[in-house]
């Protein structure tokens, strides 16, 4: 499970209400680091969604309009669903889906989605190694993640994931992936 135990959904569907006015800052310069980089095309996997800031992010620059096919809103929270639906139906509603689930048991088959972007998330799982294990697996051309600079953990991620840059808070890791000659 995405914590081990129902607190962290619980904290989440909780503070669902507040969480874009004390985050949404912070969010969206990791977003702007990972844009400055990297291009979300195809299909593309949100793993712990959250609100949705992700999508109302990249909307207005285009994504949806050019280079995404489907965006996929996973959360652990039925409450950060809630909002995250109604954000996507004003930002992309023909082109997104949401699936409550979590990051360390992904509910999709392998290689179902082009890009998995996960923002502060695997910080949360109890497995740290599963969480990237499965955005691994369900990720054709690659996926993105961000850990807290302050815990400890994120080093032993810096041996397998390549730097893609920081923000004030996170370090933000990937792995790009060839693409299939088929």
């Amino acid at each position: 499970m995405l914590v081990g135990d129902e607190s962290v959904r619980e904290k989440y569907n909780a503070t669902a209400e507040t969480y874009d006015s004390i985050y949404k800052a912070e969010q969206f310069e990791k977003y702007m680091v990972l844009l400055s980089k990297l291009r979300p095309q195809g299909i593309v996997l949100d793993a712990g969604c959250g609100t949705g800031l992700f999508a109302e992010y990249l909307a207005p620059l285009g994504y949806f309009n050019s280079s995404i096919k489907l965006y996929v809103c996973l959360d652990y929270s039925r409450r950060m669903l809630d909002i995250a639906s109604r954000r996507l139906s004003r930002v992309c509603p023909e082109k997104c889906i949401t699936i409550e689930g979590d990051i360390e048991n992904i509910p999709l088959r392998n290689s179902s989605v082009d890009w998995s972007f996960s923002f502060t998330v695997v910080d949360l799982a109890e497995s740290k190694n599963m969480a990237v294990s499965e955005l691994d697996r369900v990720s054709r051309r690659g996926f993105v993640v961000s850990f807290l600079k302050k815990l400890p953990y994120k080093d032993i991620f810096l041996d397998t994931l390549k730097y893609l840059g920081s923000s004030s808070k996170d370090v933000i890791l990937y792995k790009p992936k060839a693409p299939n000659k088929s």
